[in-house]
Protein backbone atom coordinates (compact mmCIF):
# COMPACT_ATOMS: atom_id res chain seq x y z
CA UNK A 1 0.00 0.00 0.00
CA UNK A 2 1.32 3.40 -1.00
CA UNK A 3 1.25 6.06 1.69
CA UNK A 4 -0.09 9.42 0.55
CA UNK A 5 1.33 12.58 2.01
CA UNK A 6 0.90 16.24 1.31
CA UNK A 7 2.76 19.42 2.07
CA UNK A 8 -0.32 21.67 2.38
CA UNK A 9 0.45 22.37 6.05
CA UNK A 10 4.06 23.29 5.29
CA UNK A 11 2.98 25.54 2.41
CA UNK A 12 0.42 27.22 4.65
CA UNK A 13 3.04 27.85 7.34
CA UNK A 14 5.34 29.47 4.79
CA UNK A 15 2.48 31.68 3.59
CA UNK A 16 1.50 32.69 7.14
CA UNK A 17 5.10 33.34 8.20
CA UNK A 18 5.60 35.66 5.24
CA UNK A 19 2.29 37.41 5.92
CA UNK A 20 3.39 37.98 9.53
CA UNK A 21 6.72 39.36 8.27
CA UNK A 22 4.78 41.94 6.26
CA UNK A 23 2.96 43.04 9.40
CA UNK A 24 6.23 43.39 11.28
CA UNK A 25 7.81 45.42 8.48
CA UNK A 26 4.75 47.69 8.35
CA UNK A 27 5.17 48.39 12.05
CA UNK A 28 8.84 49.19 11.48
CA UNK A 29 7.96 51.63 8.68
CA UNK A 30 5.34 53.27 10.90
CA UNK A 31 8.03 53.62 13.58
CA UNK A 32 10.32 55.36 11.13
CA UNK A 33 7.53 57.75 10.10
CA UNK A 34 6.68 58.39 13.75
CA UNK A 35 10.32 58.99 14.60
CA UNK A 36 10.79 61.46 11.72
CA UNK A 37 7.40 63.19 11.59
CA UNK A 38 8.72 66.31 13.33
CA UNK A 39 11.54 66.62 10.79
CA UNK A 40 10.70 68.64 7.69
CA UNK A 41 12.63 66.33 5.35
CA UNK A 42 13.69 62.76 6.04
CA UNK A 43 17.31 61.83 5.52
CA UNK A 44 18.46 59.77 2.58
CA UNK A 45 19.27 56.95 4.98
CA UNK A 46 15.71 56.88 6.35
CA UNK A 47 14.23 57.08 2.86
CA UNK A 48 16.48 54.21 1.77
CA UNK A 49 15.50 52.19 4.86
CA UNK A 50 11.79 52.70 4.15
CA UNK A 51 12.23 51.84 0.46
CA UNK A 52 14.11 48.67 1.39
CA UNK A 53 11.37 47.65 3.84
CA UNK A 54 8.69 48.20 1.17
CA UNK A 55 10.71 46.14 -1.31
CA UNK A 56 11.05 43.37 1.29
CA UNK A 57 7.30 43.55 2.02
CA UNK A 58 6.60 43.03 -1.69
CA UNK A 59 8.83 39.95 -1.73
CA UNK A 60 7.05 38.55 1.33
CA UNK A 61 3.67 39.29 -0.26
CA UNK A 62 4.59 37.40 -3.43
CA UNK A 63 5.76 34.42 -1.39
CA UNK A 64 2.61 34.53 0.77
CA UNK A 65 0.31 34.54 -2.27
CA UNK A 66 2.17 31.77 -4.09
CA UNK A 67 2.35 29.50 -1.06
CA UNK A 68 -1.31 30.18 -0.20
CA UNK A 69 -2.24 28.93 -3.67
CA UNK A 70 0.10 25.94 -3.33
CA UNK A 71 -1.41 25.11 0.05
CA UNK A 72 -4.95 25.41 -1.28
CA UNK A 73 -4.28 23.07 -4.18
CA UNK A 74 -2.27 20.60 -2.10
CA UNK A 75 -5.08 20.48 0.47
CA UNK A 76 -7.91 19.86 -2.00
CA UNK A 77 -5.80 17.23 -3.80
CA UNK A 78 -5.01 15.49 -0.51
CA UNK A 79 -8.66 15.61 0.56
CA UNK A 80 -9.89 14.14 -2.72
CA UNK A 81 -7.27 11.37 -2.80
CA UNK A 82 -8.07 10.36 0.79
CA UNK A 83 -11.84 10.38 0.24
CA UNK A 84 -11.89 8.83 -3.24
CA UNK A 85 -8.75 7.16 -4.54
CA UNK A 86 -5.51 8.21 -6.13
CA UNK A 87 -6.54 6.51 -9.37
CA UNK A 88 -9.91 8.32 -9.50
CA UNK A 89 -8.22 11.61 -8.68
CA UNK A 90 -5.53 11.19 -11.34
CA UNK A 91 -8.06 10.07 -13.97
CA UNK A 92 -10.82 12.63 -13.46
CA UNK A 93 -9.75 15.52 -11.23
CA UNK A 94 -6.02 16.13 -11.39
CA UNK A 95 -6.03 18.22 -14.58
CA UNK A 96 -8.81 20.58 -13.45
CA UNK A 97 -7.83 24.13 -12.61
CA UNK A 98 -7.81 25.02 -8.91
CA UNK A 99 -11.18 26.77 -8.85
CA UNK A 100 -12.86 23.86 -10.63
CA UNK A 101 -11.26 21.35 -8.26
CA UNK A 102 -12.74 23.12 -5.26
CA UNK A 103 -16.19 23.26 -6.84
CA UNK A 104 -16.25 19.72 -8.25
CA UNK A 105 -14.65 17.93 -5.29
CA UNK A 106 -16.96 19.59 -2.76
CA UNK A 107 -19.95 18.74 -4.92
CA UNK A 108 -18.81 15.13 -5.34
CA UNK A 109 -17.93 14.46 -1.73
CA UNK A 110 -20.13 16.77 0.28
CA UNK A 111 -23.10 17.26 -2.00
CA UNK A 112 -22.61 21.00 -1.93
CA UNK A 113 -19.91 23.32 -3.07
CA UNK A 114 -22.17 25.29 -5.22
CA UNK A 115 -25.80 24.74 -6.07
CA UNK A 116 -25.19 22.90 -9.32
CA UNK A 117 -21.59 22.65 -10.42
CA UNK A 118 -22.05 23.87 -13.96
CA UNK A 119 -24.39 26.72 -13.04
CA UNK A 120 -21.88 27.93 -10.44
CA UNK A 121 -18.89 27.69 -12.76
CA UNK A 122 -20.83 29.46 -15.50
CA UNK A 123 -22.01 32.27 -13.22
CA UNK A 124 -18.46 32.92 -11.90
CA UNK A 125 -17.11 33.32 -15.42
CA UNK A 126 -19.45 36.22 -16.13
CA UNK A 127 -18.70 38.34 -13.07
Amino acid sequence: MEVEFSYYDKYLKIALDNYENIGQLKKEVEGIWERTKHIEKSSDQEAHEVALKYYTMEKHAIIAVIFSALSSEAYINHYAINRLSKNYFKTYLDKLDLKSKWIVIQELLLGFGCPGIWHCAHSHNHK
